[in-house]
């Protein structure tokens, strides 16, 4: 496997957590703001 491949592999996780951790977010924004 290429460096490169292994790199993105090893941010893949990372990446995926800082999304899920930003839509829990954005979603606790607009349940506030409706309620």
């Amino acid at each position: 496997m290429t460096p490169q491949g292994s790199r993105i592999i090893n941010v893949a996780p990372v990446l995926l957590a800082f999304g899920l951790a930003f839509d829990s977010l954005v979603f606790a924004a607009i349940f506030k703001a409706v309620l």
